[in-house]
This record gives structure tokens, C-alpha cells and sequence, in this order.
């Protein structure tokens, strides 16, 4: 579909992404004749080759607003065998927004799958369920913390530098101190990457 639903107060009024009238987005239609309430209905994936993966997941956007909505469920094919509901199904209205659904994959490495969006209306006209933007993709693994500073005594008032040695390419920073008896310099403050500060007190500092 694009553009909003048939029925008011249920169904997107424009796709995920581009988030436009014209951007295009599945969707289950419960109002007609006759209403196709308490139905399920199955989008399949083509076989998906997980080989040389390492942390594969399915990542997908659902829009789920009406007042008798029904449940959103994400099965696996592998092996011949059909695993049913992988992620915690999603169930009751989740409001007007599009929102993200992200389901771990890591099972299944070196398998080649396929998955299934499954949606089962509920049990009025006002439970249209879309989805958007379907993808199977690498996740990104967490930054893994670490960093160093230039000496580990020093006086008042004296500037210390911190550098940042974190793995896995963070993007933000948010350097604390305790006590908070500190002073960035030199341009830097608590969101820069590798900050210079001088203590302002004598004492033992926790630095995170």
C-alpha cells in the first residue's frame, strides 16, 4: 500500500521510510466483505544463506495501532522444520508510531533459512498490521570500553589526558568523574573522545 489505510484510527499513513504518502509498506486489511478478522496472514522469505556469518539478525519496522489489535509473530524454516515465534510476539495496539523489531539470528550461522512475518488480525476492522523495510543483516557488535591517561598522579590544577582505546568504533562519549572536582581545557569537555582535565582537589578520582 501507500498513503494511509482505508479505516481511520488504525494503519500507517505513510510507509516507514521514506515516511512519504507515495513510499510503499504490507499491511493486512481487516474491513471488507467479508471482514477478514481472526486471520493470519504469512509473508515468506526467499532462502536466506547465513554462511560465513557470525551474528546474524532480522531487523524489520511494524506499525500496530487500532483498539482490537491482534498479535505479530517471526517464524524460522531450517532443517526441513518450522520454529515458531523466535522473537516474543508482539500483541495489543502499540500506538501511532512505526517501531523496530530486531530478531537474533545467531542460531542459525552457516544454515540457510528462510523466515516468515506472520500477522493475525484481531477481531474488528481496527487492527491493520504493517511492516516496512525487511532486512537480514550483520549486527553491529557493542563498543567494548577502554582507555588511558598519560600519568596516574599528578598535581592541582596540573592537565591530564585521557585517550580513548575503546573497540568496535563508539560514536559518543560521556566521560565522568567522582568527585566532580575537575576542569576540562584545552576545548575539551565530558562528551569529547580523548578530554584533558586538571583536578581541582587532592584525592583519589574514579574515572568512567
Amino acid at each position: 500500500d501507500a498513503g494511509g489505510t482505508p479505516s481511520s484510527g488504525t494503519g500507517p499513513s505513510v510507509d516507514h521510510s521514506p515516511g512519504t504518502a507515495s513510499g510503499k509498506y504490507l499491511y493486512t486489511e481487516v474491513s471488507g466483505s467479508p471482514v477478514c478478522a481472526n486471520k493470519t496472514a504469512m509473508m515468506m522469505s526467499p532462502c536466506i544463506d547465513l554462511n560465513g556469518t557470525s551474528t546474524p539478525e532480522l531487523r524489520f519496522w511494524y506499525h500496530m495501532e487500532g483498539t482490537n489489535m491482534g498479535s505479530l509473530h517471526v517464524d524460522v524454516f531450517s532443517g526441513g522444520t518450522w520454529t515458531n515465534d523466535v522473537m516474543t510476539p508482539i500483541s495489543g495496539t502499540q500506538g501511532a508510531n512505526w517501531l523496530m523489531a530486531v530478531v537474533d539470528l545467531s542460531s542459525y550461522v552457516n544454515q540457510i533459512i528462510n523466515f516468515r512475518i506472520r500477522g493475525v488480525t484481531g477481531s474488528s476492522w481496527s487492527s491493520d498490521i504493517a511492516i516496512d523495510d525487511i532486512a537480514v543483516l550483520e549486527s553491529a557488535a557493542p563498543p567494548a570500553i577502554a582507555f588511558s591517561s598519560e600519568k596516574t598522579e599528578t598535581c592541582i590544577n596540573s592537565s591530564v589526558q585521557f585517550t580513548d582505546n575503546s573497540l568496535n568504533s563508539p560514536t559518543s562519549w560521556a566521560w565522568s568523574f567522582a568527585p566532580s572536582t575537575v576542569t576540562y581545557v584545552n576545548g575539551t569537555n565530558s562528551n569529547s573522545q580523548n578530554p584533558e582535565v586538571e583536578f581541582n582537589s587532592l584525592g583519589s578520582y574514579d574515572v568512567t
